[in-house]
């Protein structure tokens, strides 16, 4: 109890400094999947995670990052993401997290890119860091605003704030440059011009003039964004940005109240252990001879703080009730998967549904998830399905999906233990496909 209360307390200072740095919206603009699929989809799909991993690193450290994964043509994957400037190091990552749930719905598409309010990621089986023109390219235009009486006068203004972010943008060390202006009592516009990282200063300039020509065509519209493969205009009679020196100033505010966050909660936490620690000793001493070990059970728990959770044979036994079949993970009764499988087995996999959520979904929903989740702990990695898959199978409106088989139960002696309990010995030679670990453990874990 204390550990779980213990667990809480740092996961909600967590939270909090979380809560007081976040403030930016991570809607999706555009996501473009390209028409042409892999040809061979697994080292494509294992290429693109590789890819994605690398990106994220160097996306918490400064805000772009570019990878190629793969040594084969047809399974290379390279891959960009950009944060545009005015995030923050949170904010930043926290978008890129987004943007990489939603790149995989395309897979197994060969290319595809994201743009969410915030940030831009994309991924191809070539080489487009240089690119900056695209035949998705796009603009997206907000609606006119009431407050706007002078409209022609807006549009002049506004342009002008556009045209001059643009010609300072590519000059700029980051590609960036922000910027607002007031056009009437009540009324301001702000706006900012970046490119990405990866291409040349001739090529930002030339991506920003056709992003800012495309962008006017939203005047005299309260908001509009130019959305292009090497850059990113927007403009819009909200402040969507924080300003420079703002930023900065609430980056460091923002880790004193981590750090502050952090020392409080440690204090708090021992505080917590502490009194747990003189509860817990005070309830034992106060059962006295009624809670003596009657059985041997209470030596389980002590040995398993003095061995670092290597068990002795009678160790287990006593706590199997004697290696009874219903113990074991992932077989037993006390087994998430086991319970799937068997109500998988009933047709009646929709009593495995928590109850504040049926109603929610229908039960075709429910069946075609629980069904997937089977596929995904079968004990072959080769029967497994690879992400890309598992996302298809998921959206797809298809009724027909391949049968699971039933998770075994491995020991690590390389038996695999039926539903009968008899045991079949998993040799090289077997036909089996269920992979075993020949690793020396002392640790039995389910799949």
């Amino acid at each position: 109890m204390v550990l779980t209360f213990l667990t809480f307390t740092h996961l909600l200072v967590t939270l909090l400094s979380f809560t007081t740095t976040t403030t930016t919206g991570l809607s999706e603009l555009r996501r473009n999947c390209s028409t042409t699929q892999a040809t061979n989809p697994e080292p494509f799909d294992v290429n693109f995670v590789d890819a994605m991993e690398i990106i994220s690193q160097q996306i918490a450290d400064t805000g772009f990052g570019f990878a190629v994964s793969g040594y084969n043509t047809p399974d290379r994957v390279y891959g960009l993401g950009q944060c545009f400037n005015y995030l923050s190091s949170i904010d930043c990552r926290l978008c890129y997290a987004e943007s990489r749930v939603k790149l995989p719905l395309c897979l197994p598409a060969t290319a595809a890119q994201v743009y969410l309010d915030g940030c831009f990621l994309r991924y191809g089986d070539y080489n487009f860091s240089q690119e900056i023109f695209d035949d998705l390219d796009t603009y997206i235009c907000g609606s006119s605003s009431k407050n706007i009486d002078d409209k022609i006068l807006f549009k002049e203004i506004t342009n002008g704030l556009i045209r001059n972010l643009t010609l300072e943008a590519y000059e700029d060390r980051d590609y960036y440059k922000e910027g607002n202006v007031t056009v009437s009592l009540g009324v301001s516009v702000y706006g900012i011009a970046q490119c990405w990282r990866s291409v040349n200063k001739s090529g930002c300039k030339e991506c920003l003039e056709i992003a800012s020509q495309n962008i006017v065509n939203c005047l005299p519209g309260s908001a509009g964004r130019a959305l292009n493969s090497g850059c990113f205009v927007r403009y819009s009679t909200e402040p969507f940005y924080v300003e420079a020196s703002q930023l900065k100033s609430s980056s460091s505010s923002s880790v004193l109240r981590r750090r502050l966050g952090a020392a409080l909660g440690s204090i708090f936490a021992a505080v917590v252990v502490i009194g747990g620690a003189i509860l817990w000793r005070m309830r034992v001493s106060s059962r006295g001879t009624d809670y003596r070990n009657m059985d041997g059970s209470l030596e389980i728990p002590r040995h398993i703080s003095e061995s670092r959770l290597s068990f002795k044979y009678d160790d287990m036994r006593r706590a199997t009730n004697d290696f009874d079949i219903g113990k074991q993970i992932g077989q037993g009764g006390h087994g998430s998967v086991y319970k799937i499988w068997g109500h998988f087995t009933s047709n009646s996999l929709i009593e495995m549904l928590d109850p504040y959520l049926r109603g929610q979904c229908s039960e075709e929903q429910v069946q075609k998830v629980f069904h997937v989740g089977l596929l995904c702990t079968q004990a072959s990695s080769s029967l497994r399905p690879p992400m890309w898959k598992v996302v298809e199978m998921l959206t797809s409106t298809a009724r027909d999906l391949p049968l699971p088989t039933k998770p075994p139960f491995i020991d690590i002696k390389g038996v695999e233990v039926g539903s009968s309990g008899s045991e079949t010995p998993n040799t090289s030679g077997s036909k089996s496909h269920v992979s075993v670990n020949q690793m020396s453990v002392s640790i039995l874990m389910g799949r």
